[in-house]
Formats: C-alpha cells, sequence, structure tokens
C-alpha cells in the first residue's frame, strides 16, 4: 500500500497538505477498499472519494458531510458548556472576592467604632480630672 498518483480521480480538497498524513496534493493514498483518499481521515476531510475510473460511491459523500456536521455541531455543543462552565466560574469568583470586600469594610467600620469608643472615654476621663 504506497502512494500512487491517479489522474482519474478529480481531488476537491482545498488542503495543500494534509496534517495527518504525509500526502500531497495530488498523491492519492490506496486502502483495501479499493479507493484512492487524498489525505486519509483528514480532519478538514474536505475531499470527495474516488474509485480508480473516477466515480464516487454512492452516498460515501453525504456520509462524510453528514460526520462533518455532526462533529461540527458536537463542537459548538462543548464550546458553549466550556464557556457556560467558565462563566459559572468567573460568577463564583466575583461574588467571593464581593464578599471578601464586604468583610474587610465592615472590620474597617468596626475598628473606627472601637477607637471612636476608646477615644471618647479618654476624653471623659481628661475632662474628669481637670
Amino acid at each position: 500500500m504506497g502512494l500512487l498518483p491517479n489522474p482519474d480521480v478529480h481531488l476537491t480538497c482545498q488542503l495543500s497538505q494534509c496534517p495527518q498524513q504525509e500526502t500531497k496534493k495530488g498523491i492519492f493514498r490506496e486502502n483495501h477498499h479499493d479507493f484512492w483518499f487524498f489525505g486519509v481521515e483528514c480532519p478538514e476531510d474536505q475531499m470527495s472519494l474516488g474509485r480508480r475510473d473516477g466515480s464516487v460511491q454512492p452516498g460515501e459523500e453525504e456520509k462524510r458531510r453528514e460526520e462533518r456536521r455532526e462533529r461540527r455541531e458536537e463542537e459548538k455543543r462543548r464550546e458553549e458548556k466550556r464557556r457556560e462552565e467558565e462563566k459559572r466560574r468567573e460568577e463564583k469568583r466575583e461574588r467571593r472576592e464581593e464578599k471578601r470586600r464586604e468583610e474587610k469594610r465592615e472590620r474597617k467600620r468596626e475598628k473606627r467604632r472601637e477607637e471612636k469608643r476608646k477615644r471618647g472615654s479618654r476624653e471623659t476621663l481628661l475632662s474628669y480630672s481637670t
């Protein structure tokens, strides 16, 4: 099973080189079904499958198109789920930060009240002594 050129098959793949196979445009890989592929299992999968005479196996292109559509939809669902999860984490983080800021403000207020109370009692004591 080597790389063989076949001028009878019409390429539709627009990739100059398939990322998963070391096959370049114009070179075809023969598989056990006697089909010729450009970039077997190419993730973009923009190729049409063809026989040696250039004909396409019935339903094969439609099947590939459907598989690509399903993969894209699944990827969109995963991406949407990831975004929602990220949004929930961000909101949770913001709530925690706001709670920390509020607690810090409350501690400062309490400290000021305590200082005023101490200052007031000191001033009262001083006024008694004079």
